[in-house]
């Protein structure tokens, strides 16, 4: 039974990845791309101190009983402070959890940047896997999301939490967007988790993505209407 199930999963990844080399290809760039994460300690950046304050801020609201965890009453000196309503709060939920499974603060983070890093890659493989139908042009494009200087300077130097996991959500919220314009519409709850996802992982990033959101439906509304039209009425010469 177990050799059945595994051998179901390996055709199912091979129909959708192509052959192995692909995925091979992929997890050697995320293993290079989050190899300084594997050295003892952490790096010194621009927000890491902040982004650890909101870490423990979100597991000393638990521990509190708060569900969900917003205030750390511990901060600004007892008066307490809802870094959670400032400030979207996915991302420390995330390292939360890894958490909960290491019980190390700084390896949860990590993990969160690794969980991230392989996710954001993945989501962009399969987004433009759909629109170009051409798996070794996805793969390309997915090594680029996540070597890209902004993404490696958001880790590496700014360690901007919120934006590397928003960063995970883009290519979501676009395939979305482009299902409901060019395909079925069959995939268009990626459009609803990448928005919601972006939502709360990044105020400035959520901005500009709806800037360029609407940016895409005005270019592409008229190709949308003409679609809906000829489905409903049938061709119009």
């Amino acid at each position: 039974m177990f050799r059945e199930k595994f051998s179901l999963v390996k055709e199912k990844i091979k129909e959708k990845y192509g052959q192995y080399s692909i995925l091979y290809i992929y997890g050697i760039v995320v293993l290079l791309v989050c190899l300084p994460l594997t050295v003892s300690g952490f790096f010194s950046a621009h927000d890491a101190v902040s982004h650890f304050a909101r870490n423990y801020c979100t597991m000393y609201g638990l521990r509190q009983g708060q569900f969900v965890p917003l205030i750390c009453s511990e901060f600004c000196g007892g008066f307490g402070y809802a870094w959670n309503i400032f400030y979207p709060p996915l991302g420390t939920y995330i390292s939360t959890f890894f958490y909960l499974i290491v019980r190390n603060m700084l390896k949860a983070m990590k993990l969160t940047i690794i969980f991230t890093t392989f996710c954001s890659g993945l989501f962009m493989f399969n987004f433009v896997k759909d629109v170009s139908k051409n798996k070794k042009m996805a793969l390309m494009a997915s090594i680029l999301y996540i070597t890209s200087i902004y993404y490696l300077n958001d880790v590496y130097m700014r360690m901007a939490m919120g934006e590397v996991v928003a960063y995970m959500f883009l290519p979501l919220l676009f395939h979305g967007l482009y299902d409901i314009f060019y395909e079925k519409g069959r995939k268009n709850y990626l459009l609803t988790i990448g928005a919601v996802g972006v939502l709360l992982s990044h105020n400035i990033t959520a901005f500009i993505t709806v800037i360029l959101s609407m940016i895409f439906i005005l270019f592409n509304i008229k190709n949308y209407l003409k679609k809906r039209i000829e489905k409903e009425f049938g061709k119009i010469y």
